[in-house]
């Protein structure tokens, strides 16, 4: 088998919560963090799934492989530029 995927979640809310919990119980990825501009709503989220917070969008994004987009949709252009120009996966 090879190495798990590293997945950062961008976005606490309910898609947020959908996918970290997808993430944590996937074979193929590991969710490596959670950031949410709300950091209490972060939190709760890295909480449910045993992940750490991050406090600085690119420091989370640093820290995965992959990142999942799951805040809302006018702040997607952004977040997908600033991942993909650390050379990260996008979803």
């Amino acid at each position: 088998m090879s190495a798990l995927l590293d997945v950062c979640i961008i976005g606490a809310g309910a898609f947020g919560a959908h996918h970290a919990s997808k993430t944590a119980r996937s074979r193929q990825a590991r969710c490596v963090g959670v950031f949410d501009l709300d950091h209490t709503r972060a939190h709760a989220l890295a909480e449910k799934i045993g992940a750490p917070t991050f406090e600085d969008l690119d420091e989370a994004i640093a820290a995965a492989q992959a990142v999942i987009i799951a805040s809302p949709a006018l702040t997607h252009a952004n977040i997908a530029r600033r991942a993909l120009a650390q050379d990260r996966h996008v979803l």
